[in-house]
């Protein structure tokens, strides 16, 4: 028999979680997530037997459209933080590339080919086509900054961000290209 609250139990590769919701309300699980059946139960009613009192209802969510939004966020969050970097901290940058020695012509190059790919990547929300190759052209960029950092031997909380927006790139790539 079930208690007076709402229960949703989900069986997730042989291992059974439950939990407990507060009201009685389809749909107690937004999150879509691949492989997990959720098996909601109705609390039994005072007056009925516990045989013929609950009603059950089991969701199969879908994983494509969490990669599809975490590609998304990855997307948006790179685009935006290399605009921010090469548009109001700019003077950072000028720092970073006289640290590794580069000239200013191979700097205002590099700045603007991320600035192009950065517009490319926002504009490929809504034109999906563009999304994997600017996304490759980022992680490019992202590689080679790697490689500056190590070439300077940089401490590794320098050279986190690049790498973070690396991986952030390769993740979009591989999933515009069905990859993962």
């Amino acid at each position: 028999m079930l208690s007076a609250s709402n229960k949703c139990t989900i069986y997730l590769a042989q291992t059974v979680f439950t939990l407990t919701s507060v009201g009685k309300k389809n749909g107690f699980i937004h999150t879509p997530i691949d492989s997990i059946r959720i098996h909601y139960q109705t609390p039994t009613h005072p007056f009925n037997s516990a045989e013929t009192s609950c009603s059950d209802v089991f969701v199969t969510l879908n994983k494509s459209k969490v990669m599809e939004h975490i590609s998304l966020l990855f997307q948006i969050v790179v685009a935006v933080s290399v605009l921010i970097v090469w548009v109001f901290r700019y003077h950072n940058v000028i720092a970073e590339f006289e640290q590794f020695g580069f000239s200013d012509v191979f700097r205002n190059f590099v700045g603007a080919s991320k600035i192009a790919i950065s517009t490319l990547l926002l504009t490929g929300i809504c034109y999906a086509d563009l999304t994997p190759y600017a996304a490759i052209g980022m992680a490019a960029f992202m590689l080679a900054a790697q490689l500056s950092h190590l070439r300077v031997k940089n401490p590794f909380l320098q050279r986190l961000p690049s790498l973070v927006f690396l991986l952030m790139s390769v993740f979009v790539a591989l999933f515009h290209f069905g990859v993962i």
